[in-house]
């Protein structure tokens, strides 16, 4: 066998040793055309999933996006997310507002307010207006992580795309690669070896 052909087996094994990273928001993007996967509560009158352009907003990414519009009273999304007690997890979304006001928008995660804004300003100075990416990182409490988004604008809408929640992994290597890298130094000396003879 030729080195390189070890080295493709280890970077095969390599890869089916490293557990690849799910999203645990279902929906996060709204794909689905509506809000499968989320729970809505309080004032729902007025939220929507939208098809591309609306109310001078566009998709973030993909072709729908959540246009949050609830009046006199906040309406809610919601999901309990299943985490690992100690685990870490980043919450991202992408928020637009038009700056029309009354407004606001909060976000609760691991049973913390990470944001909290009254009269949000207008994310660009004209339609369509742009998103603000958002990142916050929080330790799972339990093994159930409530995720809760809060809004209200009264005369225009807020829009929310692109939620994730994902686990921080560590910047070390797994444990579990040592010995498929023990193995491939050792499948590496033998065929040295016997290039040699």
């Amino acid at each position: 066998m030729k080195i390189r052909n070890v080295m493709k087996v280890l970077a095969c094994l390599a890869c089916a040793g490293t557990p690849l990273m799910a999203d645990l928001v279902a929906n996060g993007s709204f794909e689905t055309g509506d809000f499968t996967g989320w729970t809505q509560g309080g004032s729902t009158g007025a939220n929507y999933v939208t098809l591309g352009a609306f109310e001078g907003y566009t998709p973030h990414n993909g072709n729908y996006f959540a246009a949050l519009g609830s009046v006199g009273a906040d309406g809610t999304l919601s999901q309990a997310l299943t985490t690992n007690l100690g685990q870490a997890y980043a919450l991202t979304f992408d928020l637009a507002s038009d700056g029309s006001t009354p407004n606001d928008f909060t976000v609760t995660f691991n049973h913390q307010i990470v944001f909290a804004q009254t009269n949000v300003r207008a994310t660009s100075a004209s339609a369509p207006y742009g998103y603000e990416h958002m990142t916050f990182t929080t330790v799972a409490t339990s093994n159930l992580t409530p995720l809760i988004f809060s809004f209200r604008d009264d005369p225009g809408y807020l829009a929310l795309d692109d939620v994730s929640v994902l686990a921080v992994t560590s910047a070390t290597p797994e444990p579990t690669l040592s010995p498929l890298l023990f193995l491939g130094l050792s499948c590496m000396l033998i065929v040295r070896s016997r290039a040699w003879w």
